[in-house]
């Protein structure tokens, strides 16, 4: 993959949380599986906090985390978080110096998924944050077709977001 796309990392949502037992053991072993065989395609796996995935609670990220033999990165995403009901501080604990990348997006009392400088979510504390745990730290704007009117309103978030004293 990297050969051919330059992508260096693989986001992975994980397992749907549905109603078995979350078993982090068997869980690891599934991990280590599959970075293992991202890395034959010199690939990491970039597991993403995804409210409606097993990756929703750090508590089972972090169990996971201590029980694989493999190295795997992680993927913050702020909206995801807000719709897990988590802080970012709870996901970044349990990541620390391995998140490669963050999915940024707004949120309001109305609404969870913005554009950055949309909301009143505070931006600087997040990145500051991350940057402490990898100063190569990546940042995505994320945000879906109904967030926004048109593509100056993503430049106008970019410029918003580029201008950031962190």
């Amino acid at each position: 993959m990297q050969q051919k796309l330059g992508a260096r990392y693989y986001i992975f949502h994980g397992q749907r949380n549905n109603n078995q037992t979350k078993d982090a053991i068997w869980t690891a072993k599934v991990m280590d599986n599959l970075c293992k065989i991202a890395y034959e395609y010199d690939v990491k796996i970039a597991w993403e906090n995804v409210s409606w995935c097993m990756g929703s609670d750090p508590k089972f990220i972090k169990a996971v985390k201590e029980n694989m033999k493999e190295e795997i990165y992680f993927t913050l995403d702020v909206k995801q978080a807000i719709r897990s009901n988590r802080s970012i501080d709870e996901y970044l604990n349990v990541f620390e110096g391995r998140v490669v990348n963050v999915h940024i997006s707004d949120s309001d009392e109305f609404c969870d998924c913005l554009l950055p400088g949309y909301g009143l979510y505070d931006f600087k504390d997040v990145i500051y944050k991350t940057k402490n745990l990898n100063k190569d730290c990546q940042y995505i704007i994320e945000v879906y077709r109904d967030n926004y009117r048109d593509f100056e309103e993503i430049k106008k978030s970019f410029e918003y977001l580029s201008n950031l004293e962190v």
